[in-house]
């Protein structure tokens, strides 16, 4: 299957790959250095990832088990590790993305969290610290967490002392905190050095800079309400009985009791304090980011900043198939009524207020893919609801054994039916393929690609394999003038329509894309010979260019150029040089330009041209009948220097 995520697998596939780990602007240290093995699968590095991807999210499905064992039989802890592997948060082990990793820590900490023997507070604290730092080298993310893990790590050392509760608790938290901190701080400064002291690392820290917004206080609040309310209709229609079974054990529940063999109930806090932090989060970051560029807007609904929690939910239902009523029935109904509100305004509203995306939210995206499915499962969990503010065990069982196998088979099936687009390449898949066997490594260092929507531009790239490539987008249709083309441009990769491209381009078979050598020259290295036939009247290439030893510089290319063209010469001169009005002529056309004391690029526009192959610069004629030229150093004339030059086709031709 071809890469799908577009930008993101191309961030993390450099980052882990090619660029130095300690040098990585994202703090994922502990996710690049494990995937950094992908190299050595060659061209094949995408399907390693994916190997590794499913590695550790069954390592994390491992631990959703064992966390469930811990308020459920192992028959049912089973049924859970089951409805998690079927989760459309699977869909992450396609990419070359950390989430799938993030997941498997995430359950190991939240194993560790709800199971871990908790008199030795000194060992659980730090164990829950140490584990959110290592989570946090995967995505740095991890560390919205601490709040919540702090808390619940201690209510539940709590629950085994009499006495100094508060005080005890306090301890904890602070254990909890230092030590994260403390091993993170270790580790990133142990890998990155000073880069590495920085928890959030640079593009975070960038971001959080840049988001300021000019809403007012106000408005920010709205906006974010609204986002989280977009979080809660989703989350209502896909889990509203093991909302309600959470709800109601928070409400009827002793806490005063302090029962430490309670485990739903501890199961049920843990769900609310991680649930609680990261969607306050990923509101406020939402509203943050919009418009920041064209994709971040206030209706995405990042469901994947806590989707990796979505399990508890399971926990949650499956403790309650054999519960008694614990609940008052007037409290389940109004629990009920309310759920079951967001329900119907999510089957009526959700789809067309929120930008569903595979990536953001699998699980809600997959199930609105098909209207019919979308409201069955709407109307499957509303009945299951009904039966929950009736009899609460009846309500769980219609949850798991009805509303979750047609929930779960409906959006595989519909997440399997979108991911199957990608078995087949398209015209920017094609494109990236070809250029990365058929250039070098140097070669890459002067590619650019130009086409049309930028995501699909960041496939080509990743294909491509290079942090030296560079990309230019372009409005459909639009030809490549001179202004959008780089300098030292060597290599040139199109796809679309845009512009004509030389007779020596290689094409694709349905002419979607075509790769050529652009008609460009470095004066500080010896001519391409596919492209420059000879030159004249200059020095031997060096690292900074070429002098000009005569009058005239002559340079004769292999093919003819366009009739109509841009040359772009970047050049300095110095001495009387430097005033002087420099010409240049192709096919007959004469130009002139000046240059100056510093590298500088000039832009002649050439129309008409008789076709030929020869380009000739001639220096300030006044200068040139000194007879001062070539003498570099002897205070006459001065010299002149050519770095590069460029010939860019322009419309008409």
């Amino acid at each position: 299957m071809y890469p799908t995520v577009f930008a993101d697998e191309l961030h993390y596939s450099l980052l882990s790959r090619l660029n130095a780990i300690s040098e990585a602007n994202d703090p994922d240290y502990l996710y690049l250095g494990l995937f950094r093995i992908t190299n050595y699968c060659g061209d094949n590095f995408l399907g390693c990832a994916r190997i590794l991807n499913v590695a550790v999210f069954m390592l994390g499905v491992y631990f959703v088990y064992r966390s469930a064992r811990t308020v459920v039989s192992s028959g049912v802890a089973g049924m859970v590790a089951l409805g998690t592997i079927l989760l459309p948060t699977n869909v992450y082990t396609a990419y070359f993305m950390p989430e799938a990793m993030y997941f498997g820590m995430f359950w190991l900490l939240t194993w560790f969290a709800l199971a871990f023997p908790v008199e030795k507070r000194f060992n659980y604290s730090v164990g829950c610290g140490a584990l959110i730092a290592l989570l946090g080298l995967v995505k740095p993310h991890a560390f919205f967490l601490v709040p919540a893990v702090g808390c619940f790590a201690a209510y539940r050392y709590s629950l085994s002392l009499q006495t100094g509760r508060l005080r005890q608790a306090v301890t904890v938290i602070v254990l909890v905190v230092v030590s994260a901190v403390a091993v993170r701080l270790a580790l990133g400064g142990l890998i990155a050095g000073p880069a590495g002291l920085s928890i959030f690392g640079h593009r975070y820290n960038a971001m959080a800079a840049g988001s300021q917004s000019s809403r007012g206080v106000g408005a920010m609040i709205v906006d974010t309400l609204k986002v989280f309310g977009r979080h809660a209709l989703a989350l209502a229609f896909m889990f509203g009985v093991p909302f309600a079974i959470a709800i109601g054990r928070l409400r009827v529940s002793s806490f005063t009791s302090r029962d430490k063999t309670d485990g739903q109930l501890s199961v049920v806090l843990y769900l609310t304090l991680v649930l609680g932090v990261l969607l306050a989060i990923t509101s406020v970051f939402t509203v943050s980011v919009d418009g920041t560029n064209p994709y971040d807007v206030l209706d995405r609904v990042h469901m994947r900043y806590y989707n990796f929690a979505f399990p508890l939910f399971f926990m949650v239902a499956a403790s309650g198939l054999s519960n008694e009523d614990r609940v008052g029935r007037k409290w389940r109904s109004v629990i009920a009524g309310a759920l079951a509100l967001l329900i119907v305004v999510a089957l009526l509203k959700l789809p067309h207020i929120s930008r569903l995306v595979i990536v953001d939210g699998p699980e809600i995206t997959a199930a609105s893919h098909s209207v019919a499915l979308y409201w069955l499962y709407g109307i499957a969990g509303l009945v299951a609801l009904s039966a929950w503010a009736r009899v609460e065990d009846s309500g769980a069982r219609i949850f798991v054994f009805v509303f979750c196998p047609v929930f779960l088979v409906g959006t595989s099936c519909s997440l399997n039916n979108e991911m199957r687009a990608r078995l087949h390449a398209d015209s920017f898949d094609e494109a990236g393929i070809f250029a990365h066997r058929y250039l070098s490594r140097a070669d890459m260092a002067e590619l650019v690609v130009f086409g049309t929507d930028i995501s699909s531009l960041y496939r080509t790239m990743f294909y491509l394999d290079t942090v030296s490539a560079r990309l230019v987008e372009l409005a459909p249709g639009a030809p490549m003038t001179p202004d959008v083309v780089p300098d030292n441009t060597g290599w040139v990769l199109t796809i679309g329509s845009h512009g004509d491209v030389p007779e020596s381009a290689i094409r694709s078979r349905n002419g979607d894309y075509a790769l050529y050598r652009a008609r460009s020259v470095s004066f500080s290295q010896s001519p391409w010979p596919a492209v420059i036939v000879d030159m004249e009247g200059l020095a031997k290439p060096t690292g900074d260019g070429a002098r000009v030893l005569a009058d005239e510089a002559t340079i004769r290319f292999k093919e003819p150029l366009p009739r109509h063209f841009v040359i772009r010469l970047k050049a300095d001169a110095s001495g009387a040089l430097a005033t002087g009005e420099f010409t240049i002529e192709a096919g007959g056309n004469v130009k002139t330009f000046k240059l100056t004391g510093q590298p500088a690029s000039v832009t002649v526009p050439f129309e008409s041209v008789e076709r030929g192959n020869t380009l000739k610069i001639r220096l300030p004629q006044r200068i040139a009948d000194s007879g001062a030229t070539g003498n570099a150093g002897n205070g006459q004339a001065g010299e002149v220097r050519l770095i590069s030059l460029q010939v860019i086709p322009t419309s008409g031709n």
